[in-house]
């Protein structure tokens, strides 16, 4: 991915915005984050610290989900998925 952690991966991504405190938002609202197809274990400035210290070689791809399906939560406005290598099949 050539950044150091997740979040510095997120602020690559045209449809988020991650601000100085490493809010990440989405059309103007936190979106849904789910790691390796489930919800982030934290939100808020937690989850800017755990995507902080995430590391982004960790992660094979990041999806954008502007209109997610029944499949994720209804809260946000679009779901940001992350999968691990190795996780898959778990």
């Amino acid at each position: 991915m050539g950044c150091a952690s997740v979040q510095e991966a997120l602020e690559g991504i045209p449809e988020l915005v991650v601000d100085l405190e490493g809010r990440v938002e989405m059309q103007g609202e936190e979106p849904a984050i789910w790691i390796n197809g489930r919800p982030a274990p934290v939100s808020g400035a937690s989850l800017s610290q755990f995507l902080e210290q995430l590391p982004a070689d960790l992660i094979d791809r990041i999806e954008v989900i502007e209109n997610p399906g029944a499949e994720f939560d209804a809260e946000g406005t679009g779901g940001c998925g992350t999968e691990a290598p190795g996780s898959r099949g778990r």
